[in-house]
């Protein structure tokens, strides 16, 4: 065995004790020395006691374990800073405050050895956590009970606060885990490490976490701002909006590849609806190629004149160089303006079945006639070679202002291809009008394709066929 802490055989060891000075208060008990030379009244040293006291100390300086390299953290060698290097060495390598998170998403568990008998205010517990959380959570220390972790300010935790894989330290306020280590500051972008699914519904609350329908938020606007926190890193979001009438829909740039999914009532579009007032009902502007949109009925109504934000009060607008989106099972409904604008070589995908049940009025100061569809300035509308796309008409259709159902100018091109249309003869308005280099391709479907009162027109340099 080691000889740790003596006794030594060492040179001029002394064999009388050397006098004490130090007075002792009456808390603790302590050993008696024999009031004589030859006396036997003091106490009696016992082996047990001093390998009790040997076996204490000894415990304590091995406490740190072994190197990863080999051999033991503190060696034992007897010196003065042998004792004091070991308390040392396990307050800076942070051995008694640190486990390995082995809990799920949202719900960390750290067993600490030894276990604390008790929750302390200002205790400090270090863990690497085991999984990213996706929104408030909480932290089990040996079985003490789940206490929720906070920010700094108190607020509850945000998606990719605590990335799995990251050490993080939670100090103990006395009411709950403050998250101690903001890795990532406020404002900083999140990077997607899985899809992820919001939700949005007429019954939540902005104030909500938005992961699930009982905990939904209550604007799609609220979901596009939360969300722009992220770098999409080749995931994708997926945000799904239950039945409602919900507020316009303003889509903002995402970094990073991947994809945004605003998924409505694919089967009933005109359950889940985007009301625009006094502003186009959903804007996809200059803000790249992540939005893509199914399952949406949309309407824009106010006046132009009136107060708030003003523009093309169409239900759908996507415009601006390397802009796209996807628009699936839509019903175009009542709009100020026209139903869908395209422009500034921005590109649409025209998918899935649609329908029609208000009228594209064509109310702008700016663009008189209103259309289903136009598409101008460099801009496309096309629908996938494979994709059958349909189109009901469920009510009477007026093209208001000289409109019609498809204009396309200025360098465009216009590919849409219905596989069916039923009740097209309650629409009054031109069936199109192509000019300026421009291109309506039906693939031979003939000028009659589309729905309309008004025989189409080929203006200067547009070609339809």
């Amino acid at each position: 065995m080691t000889d740790i802490l003596g006794p030594s055989n060492a040179p001029n060891t002394v064999t009388a004790r050397p006098a004490e000075t130090r007075v002792f208060g009456l808390d603790d008990t302590w050993f008696q020395d024999c009031s004589g030379p030859s006396a036997n009244d003091g106490t009696r040293v016992m082996a047990a006691w001093l390998n009790a006291i040997i076996a204490q100390l000894r415990v304590t300086t091995r406490a740190n374990g072994k190197l990863l390299a080999g051999g033991p953290v503190v060696t034992e060698n007897n010196s003065d800073q042998m004792f004091a290097n070991a308390i040392q060495y396990l307050i800076q390598r942070g051995q008694p405050n640190y486990a390995d998170d082995t809990g799920a998403a949202n719900h960390l568990v750290v067993d600490l050895y030894p276990a604390p008998k008790e929750l302390k205010k200002g205790q400090v517990v270090v863990a690497t956590v085991k999984v990213t959380n996706s929104g408030p959570s909480w932290l089990n220390l040996n079985g003490l009970g789940e206490k929720q972790i906070v920010r700094a300010d108190g607020s509850a935790l945000s998606f990719a606060d605590m990335i799995g894989g990251s050490l993080q330290a939670f100090g103990w306020d006395g009411n709950r885990w403050q998250l101690l280590w903001m890795q990532r500051q406020p404002g900083a972008p999140i990077y997607l490490q899985a899809a992820q699914d919001y939700y949005v519904s007429n019954s939540g609350s902005d104030a909500n976490d938005g992961l699930t329908a009982g905990t939904a938020w209550t604007t799609l606007q609220h979901a596009m701002n939360f969300i722009t926190r992220f770098n999409l890193n080749g995931f994708n979001i997926s945000i799904h909006v239950a039945n409602g009438t919900y507020a316009a829909l303003r889509c903002q740039m995402m970094a990073g590849s991947g994809f945004v999914f605003w998924i409505g009532n694919h089967a009933n579009p005109q359950s889940c609806v985007v009301a625009g007032v006094n502003v186009t009902a959903i804007s996809v502007v200059n803000c790249g190629q992540a939005h893509q949109f199914d399952g949406f009925s949309v309407t824009a109504g106010g006046s132009f004149g009136g107060s708030g934000a003003q523009d093309g009060m169409n239900g759908v607008q996507v415009s601006g160089a390397g802009t796209s989106t996807t628009l699936t099972n839509f019903n175009w409904g009542t709009c100020n303006g026209s139903h869908l604008g395209v422009s500034q070589a921005a590109v649409v995908t025209y998918a899935g079945a649609m329908s029609v049940s208000g009228s594209p009025q064509g109310g702008n100061p700016m663009m008189t006639s209103g259309w289903h569809v136009y598409c101008v300035n460099s801009a496309i509308i096309q629908q996938p070679s494979l994709t059958s796309v349909s189109l009901t008409i469920l009510a009477a259709i007026v093209c208001g202002n000289g409109g019609g159902w498809v204009e396309c100018a200025g360098n465009s091109l216009v590919q849409i291809v219905y596989s069916s249309i039923i009740n097209g003869g309650a629409v009054t308005g031109t069936r199109f009008y192509v000019a300026n280099y421009a291109v309506i391709s039906v693939v031979g479907a003939g000028d009659n394709h589309y729905p309309g009162s008004v025989a189409g027109t080929r203006g200067p340099n547009g070609t339809y066929g």
